[in-house]
C-alpha cells in the first residue's frame, strides 16, 4: 500500500475525531479507553501501539511518573507511524495527556516524513503542504521556492480561496517581500480595516504578566487585546495603555457570554474601534469583523488569540508589531489579575488559566497545537517583523526541545 492511499484512508476513517477536554477530564479508566481508540488506526508497529497505549494509561492512573512516561515514549518513536498524519495525532494525544517533549518527538518525526516529499506530485493540495512543512522547518527559502512553484500553477490567484491566499502572503511577509496582487485579495473584503491599521504600530497586548520596568505604550500606538470569558475591560491601576482598546480579539463563545441579548453585547464592545471574531460574525455589530483562522498555516492545529492578532494585523501592509504580556505557557502563571478567565459558571480560573480539571490547560494547548504557534510567531520575529517584550523575547528563543520542556514543567507534570 503506498503512503499516499495509507493517509487518505486514514483520514477518511478519522474524521472529526478529537481528544478533547471531555475525554481528559474523565475518569483515568475512561481516559484509557479513549486511548486505546485513538490509537487503534495510528499506523505503526502493533507491538509499538500495545506498549503505547499501556504506558500512556500507566501515566494516566498514577501508576508511573512523567519522567518514566517521556523517557519510553521517546525511546520507542522510530518504531511508531510513518505518514506524517499520523505522527501528528499521536502528538495530540500526547500532548493532550501533559506528555509534551514526547509529542514534540511525534510532531517532529510528522515533519519530517512531509519533507521527505514522498506526496509532492502535481497536486495542487502536496504542493501546499510542502510549503508548510518549510514554514514549520524554519525554512524560509524553502517555503518561498515552494510558493513559487505553487504560483506558476495558478496563473488566476483570485480563484484561491481565501485560506491558501493567506498562507501565501504569511510567507511574503516572512521574506520581507511584496506581493500586492496576493495582499490586495487577502484585505479586499475590509477596505476600512486595512485603512486603519495599515502603516501603524501595533501593540498586541496579552493577558500574561508585564514586567514593572515595560514602558507605557504611546498614544498614536494601536492596542490590540484579547477578550475572554469575564475578561473584556482592562482599568488596573498599572494598565500600560490606561484601559484603551482599540482592536479586540474574541472567539464566539466568548461574545456569547458578553450578554443574552444583541442589545446587552453591543453595548459592551462598542468602546472598541474593532471587534475581531475569529471564524465568526456578528452582524448585529456595526465594529465587527470576522477573522481569517490562519488554518492553512498549520500541519495540524489552529491558532491561539495572541497569534492570530499578530498574523491578522500583519496582512495590512506596513504594519509592525510588538507583542506584549504573552510567552506562550512557558511560565507558571499565564494571565495576570485583570486577564483571569471565568467558567461557565462564573468562577474564577487560576492564574494558568485551569478550571481545575486534570489535563486542562495541556489538552487546549494539544488542541491548538502550542508548537506551531510559537513557530508561527517566532519566524516573524526571526524575519524582522515582530518585536516584543523581554518575556516574549526569551520564550522566542527557547529551542523546541526546552520549550517543550518548559511546558511539562509547568503543565505537563502536575497534570494540568
Amino acid at each position: 500500500m503506498t503512503s499516499v492511499l495509507r493517509r487518505w484512508i486514514f483520514l477518511h476513517t478519522t474524521t472529526g475525531e478529537k481528544f478533547g477536554r471531555d475525554i481528559t477530564s474523565a475518569t483515568p479508566e475512561a481516559i484509557s479507553r479513549a486511548i486505546t481508540a485513538g490509537f487503534a488506526n495510528l499506523g505503526g508497529r502493533r507491538s509499538w501501539r500495545i506498549l503505547i497505549v499501556k504506558k500512556l494509561s500507566d501515566w494516566v492512573s498514577g501508576n508511573i511518573d512523567h519522567s518514566e512516561a517521556t523517557t519510553f515514549i521517546k525511546n520507542v518513536t522510530t518504531h511508531g507511524p510513518v505518514i506524517g498524519d499520523q505522527c501528528f495525532a499521536a502528538a495530540r494525544i500526547m500532548a493532550a495527556l501533559g506528555l509534551f517533549e514526547a509529542s514534540l518527538a511525534h510532531e517532529e518525526r510528522g515533519i519530517h516524513f512531509l519533507h521527505r516529499g514522498h506526496l509532492w506530485n502535481g497536486n495542487p493540495s502536496h504542493r501546499l503542504r510542502k510549503v508548510q512543512s518549510a514554514i514549520h522547518r524554519e525554512d524560509r527559502d524553502g517555503a518561498i521556492e515552494g510558493v513559487r512553484q505553487f504560483l506558476a500553477h495558478h496563473d488566476s490567484p483570485e480563484k484561491l480561496p481565501l485560506s491558501v491566499l493567506d498562507l501565501l502572503h504569511y510567507v511574503n511577509v516572512w521574506a520581507n517581500s511584496t506581493n500586492s496582487k496576493i495582499q490586495s485579495l487577502v484585505i479586499r473584503e475590509s477596505p476600512t480595516w486595512s485603512d486603519y491599521v495599515g502603516g501603524k504600530k501595533i501593540v498586541v497586548y496579552g493577558p500574561g504578566n508585564i514586567h514593572p520596568t515595560e514602558p507605557a505604550i504611546g498614544a498614536s500606538d494601536v492596542v490590540a487585546r484579547i477578550a475572554g470569558p469575564g475578561s473584556y475591560s482592562w482599568q488596573s491601576k498599572g494598565d500600560l495603555a490606561q484601559g484603551r482598546a482599540n482592536l479586540v480579539y474574541t472567539i464566539p463563545e466568548t461574545l456569547e457570554s458578553l450578554g443574552t441579548t444583541p442589545e446587552e453585547r453591543r453595548k459592551t464592545v462598542s468602546q472598541f474601534d474593532f471587534l475581531c471574531i475569529k471564524r465568526g460574525e456578528a452582524p448585529y455589530l456595526p465594529n465587527s469583523r470576522k477573522v481569517e483562522a490562519g488554518s492553512r498555516l498549520f500541519l495540524r492545529g489552529h491558532p491561539n488569540m495572541v497569534p492570530l492578532a499578530v498574523i491578522d494585523v500583519l496582512r495590512a501592509p506596513g504594519t509592525t508589531v510588538r507583542v506584549i504580556g504573552s510567552d506562550f505557557f512557558a511560565s507558571e502563571s499565564s494571565y495576570r489579575p485583570d486577564s483571569i478567565r471565568t467558567t461557565p459558571e462564573g468562577k474564577p480560573q487560576t492564574n494558568q488559566g485551569s478550571t481545575g480539571n486534570r489535563f486542562d490547560r495541556s489538552t487546549l494547548m494539544a488542541s491548538h497545537n502550542a508548537f506551531q504557534n510559537r513557530r508561527l510567531v517566532k519566524n516573524l520575529l526571526d524575519s524582522g517583523r515582530v518585536t516584543g517584550d523581554d518575556a516574549f523575547l526569551e520564550a522566542c528563543s527557547l529551542s523546541d526541545l526546552d520549550y517543550a520542556r518548559r511546558l511539562d514543567l509547568h503543565y505537563g507534570q502536575h497534570r494540568l
